[in-house]
């Protein structure tokens, strides 16, 4: 009806893709609808849509045999022409339309089945990425088909099909001995780079039983098919890989990851178990940060089966530093499973608890300084061959910094200049039960100071930490007139303090202000008892 009337235009196209009625009736396989638009005088049945593609062009994707027909004897549609990609309907159907029919409308179009379009894609790369496995076996058994003939980004038809994850394609290019597989595209990504990062080990199979791939060959990044398989989460494809006798399991990328640090950084446990069970396998191999499977592993959050797979070899070196100077202990003491890792770790005998990174601090003094660490304070202390003097670059010890738990927060300022101290946190951050566990080792030196002269008590001072105060004056070995760089003691400080809190009053420094009184008190008395010569302990705390 309404093609009959002379107002109604039949070529219209629509405004988001230009399309018009006869367009999307053969895309959409409508046969009677396509017949009565024809039928109309007016009719252009060569109209091209927006990405310059014809009625037949959509109907031949989709494989509408009868709507195919009718245009081809009605109009004589070229099947050759080109959309704004050099694709032809030919083109389409290849990727789109399977089976028989397919072959049958190819040839009877009569024309070049070698023909490419802007992208350098033949018949044969659109039937391969598109699982046409039939269509790929007929035009294999041509002469003028080049099986390995790569398009524009160098990926040949074994290499779209690979990326496809097209089992049956794969197979069918396979069986044909001119066929390279170890063609490489312009990333340098071979057939089976592209199966080892997807989920069908079927593929992977049947690329590694051809006796001539090379599983080794990396891309530009330097990532191989094994180191990709180790990123994979499916083990099979890995399992699969690590059967050849010829793969290196330690070749690694431009950022010196190995398989075994990209299973490690992806948290696959089970990837790993696999990965030692080649005992070619190098454990010590570092990235370009420093970082070890041992170093990196100790700090992920999947738990700590993967560090004790890796503590199970005995040629697994505990000793080795990152770029920073850390050793795996080092990074295990603040690891989502510090206390856990760090017992693992010194249950070695060939582990070196001492050992500081560049700026000077040991496991201890990163134990001592953290907020979440007292476990692994403990465990570290536990042993006699850790020492509880070493001192950073900055002459910190780890007292030193277990006291000085606040007044590391000083440094900090927001956008309003205020510091963590201005919102009164004294009570907050503090390394209390690490500065008691270390307070138990007698041969801990509670008076050494760092290059700015501030000994552990006047630092525990400044961060108005009374708690920290008490706990270091409970030691007869306290020496309060150690002052720093600027003269100041213990006592000096607490009391300008105090002072300041008189004349400029805080409301929001009212507790800190409190903490303040009480430190001068604890300071005084313990002047009083060691002037009466009384002290009410010898020596370390615990003694």
């Amino acid at each position: 009806m309404l093609l009959k009337r002379k107002e109604v235009n039949p070529n219209a196209t629509d405004v988001q893709y230009g399309r018009t009625p006869l367009s999307w009736a053969a895309g959409n396989g409508h046969f009677i609808v396509t017949k009565l638009l024809l039928v109309h005088n007016g009719i252009d049945p060569g109209l091209a849509d927006k990405r310059g593609r014809t009625p037949l062009s959509w109907a031949t994707e989709y494989g509408h045999e009868e709507v195919m027909g009718v245009l081809v004897e009605q109009t004589g549609a070229d099947p050759m022409t080109r959309d704004i990609d050099g694709r032809t309907p030919i083109s389409w159907a290849a990727q789109h339309w399977h089976g028989e029919p397919c072959i049958s409308y190819l040839e009877g179009a009569g024309v070049g089945l070698d023909l490419s379009d802007r992208n350098g894609r033949t018949l044969l790369s659109w039937a391969a990425s598109g699982g046409n496995a039939c269509l790929v076996k007929y035009l294999l058994k041509r002469n003028d088909i080049n099986p390995n003939l790569a398009d524009h980004d160098y990926h040949t038809p074994l290499s779209r099909a690979a990326q496809s994850y097209s089992e049956k394609v794969v197979s069918v290019l396979l069986e044909c001995k001119d066929v390279n597989p170890n063609c490489r595209d312009k990333y340098g990504r071979t057939p089976l780079w592209w199966a080892a990062q997807g989920w069908y080990g079927a593929i992977v199979q049947l690329l590694l039983d051809r006796t001539d791939v090379d599983p080794n060959l990396a891309d530009k990044y330097g990532e191989t098919p094994l180191l990709r398989a180790a990123q994979n989460r499916e083990a099979e494809i890995l399992q699969l890989i690590l059967g050849r006798p010829d793969v290196n399991p330690n070749l690694a990328n431009k950022d010196g990851q190995t398989p075994l640090l990209c299973a490690i950084e992806e948290d696959r446990e089970g990837h790993v178990q696999l990965l030692l069970e080649r005992t070619d396998v190098d454990l010590n191999l570092a990235d370009k940060y420093g970082r070890t499977p041992l170093s990196l592993a100790v700090n992920r959050q999947q738990g700590v089966g993967t560090v004790k797979l890796l503590l199970n070899r005995a040629n697994v070196d505990l000793s080795l530093a990152d770029k920073n100077g850390r050793t795996p202990l080092s990074w295990a003491v603040g690891g989502r499973w510090g206390e856990e890792a760090v017992q693992l770790l010194l249950a070695r005998a060939d582990v070196n608890p001492n050992l500081a990174d560049k700026d000077g601090r040991t496991p201890l003094s990163w134990a001592a300084g953290g907020l979440w660490t007292a476990g692994a304070a403990k465990l570290l202390l536990e042993r006699a061959d850790v020492d509880p003097n070493l001192a950073d670059k900055n002459g910190r010890t780890p007292l030193s910094l277990a006291a000085g738990g606040v007044e590391l927060l000083l440094e900090r300022v927001d956008a309003h200049g205020r510091t963590p101290l201005s919102w009164d946190t004294g009570d907050l951050c503090r390394c209390d039960v690490q500065v008691e566990l270390l307070l138990k080792r007698a041969d801990l030196d509670p008076n050494l100071a760092d290059k700015d002269g501030r000994t552990p008590l006047l630092r525990a001072s400044k961060s108005s930490a009374l708690l920290t105060v008490l706990l270091l004056l409970q030691r007869t070995d306290i020496d309060l007139n150690l002052a720093d760089k600027n003269g100041q003691t213990p006592f000096s400080w607490a009391l300008r303090q105090y002072l300041l809190g008189l004349v400029i009053p805080n409301p929001r420094g009212f507790r800190r202000q409190i903490r303040y009184c009480f430190i001068l008190s604890a300071l005084l008395t313990y002047r009083l008892r060691m002037a009466l010569n009384a002290p009410s302990h010898q020596g370390a705390i615990g003694e």
